[in-house]
């Protein structure tokens, strides 16, 4: 959020207000937040809450995905690209859906593995934003803010480009 001046100065306080203004509307918001948090703020707490709203919109985007699937035959789908789009992005919301249980069952070995799994073989953004709350609070890997940082980074470019 630029103060309108060309100085390359940014006034973070009113990006924060704005981003929480339109975070509801604009799931994206809340990977900026999460970011500012843990640059700005140094607050591990308010960051893991933002990339949960995150992961959770994700999870809300990838069950309207799987439900638009609902009635379709994909083995009698013809053209063979499609195919392979839903077939992946099936297996990679139901790595994400195992992820999710492991991590509820404290099964955090397991939870970042599905995460994992959908993340780097199945391309899912809700994978990935998994995979940087199990680095942020240390679940099934070793606590990496760093990690986080550059993760945070990666899917905001994959997300809104």
């Amino acid at each position: 959020y630029h103060d309108g001046l060309d100085d390359g100065i940014v006034d973070k306080a009113k990006a924060n207000r704005f981003l929480s203004e339109i975070k509801d509307t604009f799931d994206a918001a809340n990977l900026l937040l999460a970011y500012y948090a843990l640059i700005d703020d140094k607050d591990e707490k308010k960051a893991y809450d933002y990339l949960l709203s995150f992961a959770k919109e994700e999870e809300k985007e990838d069950d309207e995905l799987l439900k638009s699937q609902e009635n379709v035959d994909i083995e009698k789908l013809e053209d063979e690209e499609t195919k392979q789009y839903l077939l992946t992005s099936r297996k990679g919301v139901e790595a994400v859906k195992r992820g999710i249980q492991a991590y509820e069952e404290k099964d955090y070995e397991t939870s970042f593995k599905e995460f994992n799994l959908s993340a780097i073989d199945y391309e899912m953004t809700e994978g990935s934003a998994w995979v940087t709350i199990s680095y942020l609070v240390g679940a099934g890997v070793e606590k990496d803010l760093d990690k986080v940082k550059a993760m945070i980074q990666e899917v905001l470019f994959v997300d809104i480009l």
